[in-house]
Formats: C-alpha cells, structure tokens, sequence
C-alpha cells in the first residue's frame, strides 16, 4: 500500500464527513479539526473509516496522530505492512 493510497483514501473519508470541502482548499499539514470545523463525532467518525478500509486499529490514544492529513498518512503507513 502506498502512500499516495492511504492519502487518497483519507482524503476519500473527509469527503464523507465534510463534503462541502474540496480537496484543494484542503492544507496537509494544520489541523483537520480546525480547517473543516469538524466536531468530535465528525473526527472521531473520519478516524474510524480510515482505521476500517485501510486494516489499521486505531487506539483513542493516537487519535491527534491523524489531526492532519500528512500525520495521518505518516501514521497509517507505520502501521501496515507494504
């Protein structure tokens, strides 16, 4: 899997939960929370669809390691094996 997958499938499942945002205006390295106004059903519902289609457990704990799209491609691929 790589990285260019798992930043696609992010970018997917942020469509899912705020799909007024265009990729585009979209910046990968600040906070997701802050750029969409994400509330923490919303993130917490993003997460979880990552974690489910791309194989990856994802504890409560890590949860600020996917505030950012570049964290959460850096944290995902750690996770899987290639």
């Amino acid at each position: 899997m790589t990285d260019d997958f798992i930043r696609d499938t992010i970018l997917l499942r942020l469509a899912e939960v705020a799909p007024e945002t265009a990729e585009a205006c979209i910046d990968p390295n600040a906070d997701l929370r802050a750029q969409l106004d994400l509330d923490e059903s919303d993130f917490w519902a993003y997460v979880a669809a990552v974690g489910d289609e791309l194989g990856v457990e994802i504890p409560d704990s890590d949860l600020p390691m996917l505030s950012t799209i570049d964290g959460g491609v850096s944290y995902v691929s750690s996770r899987i094996t290639r």
